[in-house]
C-alpha cells in the first residue's frame, strides 16, 4: 500500500510521455522529464482523467464480456475472440487519444501553443 500512492503520482506525471516522444521528437529519459514537467501542477487532473477513462473501459469490458460469454455458448469461441480483439483495439486507441488530448491541453496551458503549431509535426 505504501507504494500505491507514489505509483499513481508517477503514472500521472508520465501520462503524456508518448505524445511528447512523437510530437517533440525526443525519447527516453528526456521524454519522461518533459512529461513530468508538463504535468507539474496538473497531476491530480491527469490522474482523474486516467481514472475516469479506466472506469469507463472497465464498464465497457464487463458489459461486453458478459454479452460475449452468453453469445459464445450459442455461436462458439471464434466470435468471442473477434470481439475481444475488437475491444482491445478500442481500449488502445481510446488511451492514445486521451494522452494526445491531455498533451495538447497541457501545452496550451503551459506554453501557449495552438493546435496549428502541433499539427506541423505531421506535415
Amino acid at each position: 500500500i505504501c507504494l500505491v500512492i507514489p505509483g499513481l503520482v508517477i503514472a500521472a506525471g508520465l501520462a503524456v510521455a508518448a505524445p511528447v516522444t512523437v510530437l517533440e521528437g525526443i525519447s527516453g529519459v528526456a521524454a519522461l522529464k518533459r512529461s513530468w514537467a508538463l504535468t507539474q501542477g496538473h497531476r491530480a487532473t491527469a490522474f482523474l482523467a486516467v481514472l475516469c477513462l479506466n472506469i469507463l473501459v472497465l464498464l465497457v469490458m464487463v458489459v461486453v464480456g458478459i454479452a460475449v460469454g452468453l453469445a459464445s455458448a450459442a455461436f462458439g469461441t471464434a466470435l468471442m475472440m473477434w470481439v475481444i480483439n475488437l475491444l482491445a483495439q478500442f481500449v488502445a486507441s481510446t488511451v492514445s487519444v486521451m494522452a494526445a488530448v491531455m498533451y495538447f491541453v497541457l501545452r496550451q496551458k503551459k506554453d501557449g501553443v495552438e493546435i496549428d503549431e502541433l499539427a506541423k509535426v505531421f506535415e
